[in-house]
């Protein structure tokens, strides 16, 4: 059994995709992708290795597991935007290249000696190229298409590309299903809030009634336990991000052995969790994940809140004072100054967004250092992830990429003793309308790309 059996008819398509490139001589190819700057071609690509057998695939080796590579929108499996690895990218030349509509989701996933990225159009239409020291490769047969507007999420797994989807037109079509590489199987939200569960023949394991959001994303730890927005209510009418429905709890899932609810985290009557997923990291250095999100007030407005897994409040940062002013946490990097972790927030992004460095001090979320004149987050999308946190110099502390309020540059702000500093500007070619995929490869090397509303996917690549 192959790997595109378990991602069904679009794994196939792009693994033939991959395969037919192999062979086919792109200076005679349609011109489905033309890239402005005039990279040196690449003629063909390395050969796939012959795809795992169903002993391989129904039970993969640990190794497999850890070799297994993903591709989210949010960077990691935890929502925590942040992307290893370092780059000096203020003396990179970009590729652009020209897509045959508007894109909205990029993700970006290492194979073999470069990358495989994959680009959703507004009207679902799905790109996938390959990037490499050589140049770009593009493939001129059409992928098939998803939802417009639904977000993608890629793997690389035993050495092959795919993108991870299900067989039911029950799922939601504003989120994607989520891969689990411990039992080689997918999680998916349905229509109904359901999260069900199938496996690498598409049989169904398990069914839990959860009401999810149906715009939630799936977080994933490394034991396959699962975190997810739950309880949709219309109680806050800002509808800022999507809709107007927002979570009044967070539910922890284990699915090994069995597939069970650990614990439900519930809000106040009158807050709402305003966002479509946690950031679930270890905050405080106690060795446990702790679940942060941003609670917004009927009264009060949006403040960032700290759970432990059993629903403790840990901490709370200041709430805005006024209701419908949002705000969008980022990440959890180690942006101090010294290196020390902090929790970045970006506050109003639509009116004067201004970054945020939070750390603990007794049991509260405080304000160390603050940055204007930014944004991460356009009115009336669900695209959460206009932001990262990479080493963009090389310095070996990490910098908050994200967009100028006009977006059409993206801007690098690195922390300060005082507070903190713009370091570099890279302009888009036009304005933003993807998230910004970053991709790290095991000797450290960082590459990141975004689209922009000009139909150009624009990539940067470490040397």
């Amino acid at each position: 059994m192959s790997l595109s059996k378990i991602f069904t008819f679009t794994a196939i398509i792009l693994i033939s995709v991959l395969i037919g490139a192999c062979t086919q001589d792109l200076s005679s190819s349609t011109e489905f992708f033309q890239a402005d700057s005039s990279p040196t071609p690449v003629t063909s690509l390395p050969t796939l290795p012959p795809t795992a057998t169903s002993a391989q695939q129904a039970n993969p080796t640990s190794q497999q597991i850890s070799e297994t590579k993903f591709g989210f929108t949010y960077q990691q499996s935890n929502g925590n935007r942040i992307v290893p690895g370092a780059g000096d990218f203020a003396s990179l030349t970009p590729i652009d290249i020209q897509l045959p509509g508007t894109p909205s989701w990029v993700v970006g996933v290492p194979f073999q000696e470069g990358i495989i990225w994959s680009v959703s159009l507004e009207n679902g239409s799905i790109i996938s190229l390959f990037s490499s020291e050589q140049g770009i490769s593009d493939y001129p047969n059409p992928i098939p298409s998803l939802s417009p507007g639904a977000p993608i999420h890629s793997i690389v797994s035993d050495n092959q590309p795919a993108l991870v989807t299900v067989p039911d037109s029950s799922q939601s079509k504003i989120t994607h299903p989520i891969y689990l590489p411990k039992s080689n199987s997918r999680a998916y939200i349905t229509q109904d809030g359901d999260l069900k569960f199938i496996d690498a023949d598409d049989k169904l394991l398990a069914t839990l009634s959860v009401n999810a959001l149906p715009d939630a994303r799936i977080l994933v730890d490394d034991q396959d336990r699962i975190l997810i927005l739950t309880e949709p209510t219309e109680i806050y009418n800002h509808a800022v991000l999507g809709d107007g429905l927002e979570a009044r709890t967070i539910t922890l899932i284990d699915t090994d052995p069995t597939t069970r609810v650990i614990s439900t985290i519930s809000l106040e009557d009158n807050e709402v969790i305003e966002g479509i997923a946690p950031i679930w990291v270890d905050l405080i250095g106690d060795g446990d994940r702790e679940i942060i999100v941003t609670v917004s007030d009927r009264e009060l407005g949006a403040g960032i809140v700290v759970f432990s897994e059993t629903g403790d409040r840990l901490a709370m940062g200041p709430m805005m004072g006024r209701p419908f002013r949002w705000r969008h946490q980022i990440a959890v990097a180690p942006t101090g100054p010294d290196g020390e972790n902090e929790l970045i927030v970006v506050r109003t992004p639509h009116i004067g967004g201004v970054i945020e460095y939070y750390r603990i001090e007794n049991g509260e979320l405080k304000v160390a250092a603050e940055y204007a004149g930014i944004t991460s987050h356009v009115i009336g999308s669900r695209n959460l992830d206009m932001a990262a946190v990479v080493d963009l110099d090389g310095d070996g502390a990490f910098e908050v990429l994200l967009p100028t309020p006009d977006l059409e540059e993206l801007v690098a702000i690195r922390r300060t003793e005082p507070g903190a500093e713009e370091i570099l500007k890279l302009p888009i070619g036009g304005q933003l309308s993807t998230n910004i995929a970053g991709v790290n490869f095991p000797n450290g090397q960082v590459a990141f790309a975004v689209g922009s509303a000009a139909g150009v996917l624009k990539i940067w690549t470490s040397e």
